[in-house]
């Protein structure tokens, strides 16, 4: 479910990857199993907040500050 932000509250919606945190729901094992469904929190949100509970990120989080870092050094 890559469509918005898991934030109910925000209205933010999936364009790319590179851009905010891929998360998925906790599962009883250790891992979450390769073929979880991805959900998506928005660059803002993953600044501003928490996940809730229920999730797990998967991805870290890509701020637009690295990537102009990373253009400049290339």
């Amino acid at each position: 479910m890559l469509a918005k932000c898991i934030t109910s509250t925000c209205d933010s919606q999936f364009k790319y990857f590179g851009r905010g945190v891929l998360m998925t729901k906790r599962t009883k094992g250790a891992q979450p199993s390769p073929d979880a469904e991805l959900f998506w929190m928005c660059d803002e949100c993953a600044r501003k907040s928490a996940a809730p509970p229920e999730f797990v990120a998967v991805s870290s989080p890509i701020h637009r500050e690295k990537i102009r870092t990373k253009a400049v050094a290339a």
